[in-house]
């Protein structure tokens, strides 16, 4: 239950003045003229002391408002909230597996303290339990010491300590997260993946991870990210799939700087041809321009967009693109990425039938033939991160930088927020063209999008 601290408004505080009016006489030169004759100037004394003394309503004086109280221990409303939360799961779950059935799903990760945080004594307030996120108010805080704030998502990750039995590592996040979209996308269905947080809160570690500089082919660093493991389990399982489906891949990697787009995979050779495997020097890259193409959507003009046969020519073509993100040092984050970067991955899988029988058409024994054909399109989004400039210390272009990701998220956040409700997202206005950012990603996060 909630405890209501009431307040209430005293009507015996207002004190009525005494009656001591006395109208002017005719003769007297006092009265002006915007007072009136000594007739109206009574009146309006009679009416203003009624009007004094007139009782307040007592809808007025009734006036209550709710406001939490600090306990010892968890709120009081936390239990309420907790059992409501879960109703609502059972009552959405329709398919027996324990969850609710949606398109769109959320994770939090926990990373450990940094090296500036043990220096400055900051303690951890955050407690896990499962897909239970628990965070307690601290001390410092005026009403809410004590107070723990209780918050459930889809996923959980505790990657703070790796002794910890409940410790989640690279791996864990990738088979969580991204496995089941990968089936998705063999499937058909697009597919995208933001990581979305403060600046310094490990969002490049999740999404790239420390081993950009390994060609390995046999199995991922334990310290490779989302990225890296996606490129390695694209292509076993395309290689799994061969003589049953025929693969094309094609991928693209930009960068959104201040609300300008910048290739990231615009090369120019320095010995001769490029080959797939060995993509050539970066150059400078100018600011491409984003259109609306009537059946596509939202594109970029002069993308470059390249395909791919191998494990080895993605990580080379991720490894250009990584080395020409715009970073620069904050007082938060000292290779703070000052750019969200988008790498897209455009999978088309023609599944082939083999015929042991004569081909009616071709009247050749042993002919293929097309049954099928799906195209999916894969976004992973290392989003910038958020700032406060008193934080940050940012100034010039360093400021400049963070009103541009601060405005982009904020946009981000609103689309999503539109998108969630499903009775709101019918016919409501979803403000996709207020950002670069949100108006290329509209098409991952539509219907046909997990």
């Amino acid at each position: 239950m909630k405890s209501k601290s009431s307040t209430s408004l005293d009507t015996n505080s207002c004190h009525t003045p005494s009656s001591t009016y006395r109208a002017p006489p005719v003769s007297s030169k006092s009265v002006s003229k915007d007072f009136g004759t000594p007739r109206n100037g009574l009146k309006r004394a009679v009416a203003r002391e009624n009007l004094l003394s007139a009782r307040t309503p007592e809808c007025f004086s009734r006036t209550s408002l709710d406001g939490p109280q600090a306990f010892g221990g968890r709120h009081r409303t936390s239990q309420t909230k907790l059992d409501e939360t879960q109703r609502s799961v059972k009552e959405k779950d329709k398919d027996g597996t324990g969850s609710e059935i949606s398109n769109l799903k959320v994770a939090v990760r926990i990373r450990p303290l940094s090296a500036k945080e043990c220096i400055e004594s900051v303690a951890n307030i955050v407690r896990v339990e499962n897909n239970e996120l628990y965070i307690n108010g601290g001390n410092t805080a005026d009403n809410l010491a004590g107070v723990e704030h209780y918050f459930l998502y889809d996923h959980v990750f505790w990657s703070c300590n790796a002794e910890d039995p409940a410790y989640v590592s690279q791996a864990g996040v990738y088979n969580d997260l991204v496995h089941p979209l990968l089936d998705k996308a063999f499937e058909g269905y697009n597919t995208c993946l933001f990581a979305y947080g403060q600046t310094g809160s490990g969002k490049s570690y999740s999404m790239m991870g420390m081993d950009l500089d390994e060609n390995y082919d046999v199995a991922p660093n334990p310290d490779a990210g989302i990225i890296p493991r996606f490129c390695h389990e694209l292509f076993a399982r395309i290689n799994a799939l061969k003589g049953q489906v025929h693969a094309e891949v094609e991928v693209s990697y930009f960068e959104i700087y201040n609300e300008k787009i910048h290739d990231l995979l615009s090369v120019t050779p320095t010995d001769g041809v490029i080959t797939l495997s060995t993509p050539g020097q970066g150059s400078k890259r100018p600011a491409l321009k984003v259109r609306e193409h009537p059946l596509y959507g939202p594109y970029v003009v002069d993308l470059c967009k390249h395909p791919v046969d191998s494990h080895t020519a993605l990580r080379n073509w991720l490894a250009v693109g990584n080395s020409q993100r715009a970073t620069a040092a904050t007082g938060m984050n000292d290779k703070s990425s000052r750019s969200h970067s988008i790498f897209s991955v455009v999978l088309k899988l023609v599944e082939i039938v083999h015929s042991s029988d004569t081909d009616d058409a071709t009247d050749r024994p042993g002919s293929t033939s097309v049954k099928q054909t799906k195209q999916s399109k894969i976004s992973l989004v290392d989003l910038a991160g958020s700032e406060r400039v008193s934080q940050t210390c940012a100034s010039g272009a360093r400021l400049k930088e963070g009103v541009s990701i601060n405005k982009s998220l904020l946009t981000l956040g609103k689309v999503i927020a539109a998108l969630a409700d499903p009775k709101k997202s019918a016919n409501a206005y979803i403000p996709y063209r207020d950002s670069v950012l949100t108006w290329l990603l509209r098409v991952s996060t539509k219907h046909n999008n997990v």
